[in-house]
């Protein structure tokens, strides 16, 4: 009796611009790293490559050209060095031509697909290959990668031979949304790589036609084609409102005490002013002077009340983008430890390229 496969699709997505994930020298080699990858993809046609595919053997992450094979399903037997620094440069190539049309432009689209672990190693790669040619047919630079974790597990009793896992399969997919056949990103509903959730929808499409072709039975992921994660910009973004809202309402809470004060020296001075009134009324000139004196006293203590509301409001500002300045810089701090962690090898200094 065959198990039934099932598979709910999700993806997430983001955006490279000047000022979000700009580094996409970074990505894109981390993304093709051998000892991340397992294969991958790529159509870049100035590069010779026309909707390729290779696999990556761990043992032989660099093999010269005479060394390279294409199999009956058009995988190749590995990837060179030099063509894998020249996708890296292909895209930062990209980032250049587009921040030159303009400065805050979007260059880069990336998306992550989680996919089954039971796929091969060669039909994780036909996969991302199929998404690849139903979204973007052609008409547009990508490079793809498949990524996963692979272990190796001994069985000591019995003499078993060693079983091979792989966990975690993922696909990594870079794509310019600049067409090759007229070099335009396209307006309006032509452009249907800007809204994201319309560019999750194709992608879980997309996946979804390629598992099926492979006996997959798809389910439904309530929210799938919705936002499935924050990004690190827009968590930040979100803290920073809170943090104004709270300062907001400190501010407003300070104001009213004070205002209750100043209600109160108010019915004070209305009431001297009555005595006052009634002893000039009188001609009670001693006491007249004594309340006069009191009056004066008492619209000074408003004056001071009003000054320290208003010191008192721009030191809670202060403190609060203080605070909301470190917390930055920490996020800051912990954004690039962790990319140090992913990306320990030191960059070679003839291209640019850690190796």
């Amino acid at each position: 009796m065959s198990i039934e496969k099932t598979w709910k699709p999700w993806c997430d997505i983001d955006y490279s611009s000047s000022a979000h994930n700009a580094d996409v020298r970074a990505k894109s080699y981390y993304d093709s790293k051998p000892s991340k990858s397992i294969g991958g993809g790529a159509n870049m046609p100035e590069l010779g490559m026309d909707d390729a595919m290779w696999i990556n053997d761990p043992h032989h992450p660099s093999p010269s050209l005479t060394d390279i094979t294409i199999g009956p399903d058009d995988i190749a037997s590995g990837l060179t060095r030099e063509d894998r620094l020249n996708i890296v440069h292909e895209w930062i190539g990209v980032k250049e031509a587009e921040l030159a049309r303009r400065r805050d432009a979007r260059f880069l689209t990336t998306c992550f697909i989680p996919i089954p672990n039971e796929l091969s190693q060669r039909d994780a790669i036909r996969v991302g290959n199929e998404m690849c040619q139903a979204l973007f047919g052609g008409d547009h630079l990508y490079s793809f990668s498949v990524h996963a974790k692979e272990t190796t597990i001994k069985k000591i009793a019995g003499n078993a031979v060693a079983v091979h896992s792989r966990q975690n399969n993922h696909i990594h997919i870079i794509f310019s949304e600049r067409r090759l056949s007229d070099g335009k990103k396209g307006t309006g509903a032509s452009r249907k790589f800007k809204q994201r959730d319309a560019l999750r929808k194709m992608i879980n499409s997309a996946l979804s036609d390629a598992l099926i072709r492979r006996g997959y039975k798809i389910g439904t992921n309530t929210g799938a084609d919705k936002k499935t994660r924050v990004s690190r910009a827009q968590q930040r973004a979100m803290e920073r409102e809170e943090q104004q809202a709270l300062a907001v309402q400190q501010v407003e809470l300070e104001v009213a005490e004070k205002r209750d004060e100043i209600g109160t020296l108010d019915q004070e001075i209305a009431g001297l002013e009555r005595e006052i009134a009634a002893m000039e009324k009188g001609r009670q000139l001693p006491n007249a002077r004594k309340i006069h004196a009191n009056l004066d006293k008492a619209e000074r203590g408003m004056k001071d009340l009003e000054i320290q509301q208003q010191l008192d409001r721009i030191n809670a500002r202060s403190q609060a983008r203080i605070k909301e300045a470190e917390k930055y810089r920490g996020q800051i701090k912990d954004d690039r430890s962790s990319r140090t962690r992913e990306n320990t090898r030191e960059p070679d200094t003839r291209d640019g390229i850690d190796r």
